[in-house]
């Protein structure tokens, strides 16, 4: 029964990311401008959006989940070459988007401080551009700037959730990764079979997301025994 909570938690916890990361100054604006100008025949319009939006997002993560491919190795699978298009063509829609997203940054300054439009977009653009600059405002984190590798974290774990080397080594878990490659040029296919056949095709991950959640915690208790040893320096 706590499996099945755990799983429906890290559903509900994927659903929202997906719905809330489409959601922006842009799309807020541009949602409340078209509401106001077409009332409820608006309504939809928003309707048929979200049924073939959510049909489109099924499909494709089916896709991936299935061949456990990344999206430009299946469109080039299908299409030689096409995966580069894919990825040129989101990158794009990404950059239009988020200029949207500035424009509607914009409108809002305008809107609750009475600041100019064209003022407006330089604010939101340099906000935009501070989030991206500053890595991480809570330094504390890196204890001690031993972590090399931050703000990213790199944990080695063995099947039962027990910490082999800690994010505080990052240098002996690529070491221990490069010995294991060694000789090798390819992709292990056994072992992909292997895995495929434990997780069937990767639906099955609750083991996966369990030594996921094992090794947050290891990241959460290294930081609260830094913080229990300065106690007695």
């Amino acid at each position: 029964m706590s499996e099945k909570k755990k799983s429906g938690g890290a559903l509900l916890g994927a659903a929202f990311l997906m719905a809330t990361s489409a959601i922006g100054p842009g799309f807020l604006t541009q949602t409340a401008t078209f509401t106001g100008q077409y009332q409820e025949s608006f309504g939809f319009v928003i309707l048929v959006s979200v049924i073939l939006a959510a049909i489109a997002q099924l499909n494709i993560w089916r896709v991936l989940c299935v061949t456990g491919l990344r999206g430009q190795d299946v469109s080039n699978k299908v299409l030689p070459g096409l995966g580069y298009l894919v990825s040129i063509l989101i990158v794009f829609g990404g950059l239009v988007f988020n200029i949207g997203n500035v424009g509607g940054g914009a409108l809002g300054f305008n809107t609750l401080l009475g600041i100019p439009t064209k003022v407006g977009y330089i604010l939101a653009g340099l906000l935009a551009i501070l989030v991206f600059v500053l890595k991480n405002v809570h330094n504390e984190v890196n204890i001690n700037d031993r972590n090399r590798l931050h703000p990213y974290y790199l944990v080695y774990l063995d099947e039962d959730g027990v910490t082999l080397h800690s994010h505080l080594c990052p240098k002996d878990i690529l070491d221990a990764m490069r010995q294991l490659c060694r000789g090798q040029k390819q992709p292990d296919k056994a072992l992909c079979r292997a895995f495929n056949a434990e997780t069937g095709d990767g639906r099955k991950m609750q083991k996966y997301s369990d030594l996921l959640e094992d090794a947050v915690l290891s990241i959460v208790d290294a930081k609260a025994d830094s913080d229990l040893d300065s106690l007695f320096r």
